[in-house]
């Protein structure tokens, strides 16, 4: 539900997404698509892996693309984490 609440207010607002259900589909895209990635947003809890993990791969596939992660939750562990991550 949050994936398609974003993708259509994000397309709204000019943005093309592209929308995966994990973090494998995403690196395939990301790695084997002609596409320009310019930013990737995602969730720190998923199924099969952590955005933290996403993170450290995404960083040595396409070291320049901006990574923004997010939670529902709020804990000053993952932010502190996330930005010792990048």
């Amino acid at each position: 539900m949050r994936s398609a609440t974003a993708t259509l207010r994000l397309t709204r607002e000019g943005y093309e997404v592209n929308a995966f259900p994990g973090a494998l589909p995403a690196l395939t895209h990301l790695s084997t698509s002609e596409e320009r990635t310019d930013l990737m947003l995602t969730d720190i809890g998923m199924p099969g892996t952590s955005g933290f993990d996403l993170l450290q791969t995404v960083k040595a596939v396409s070291p320049d693309l901006p990574v923004i992660l997010l939670s529902g939750l709020y804990e000053v562990d993952l932010a502190l984490t996330a930005l010792k991550n990048g």
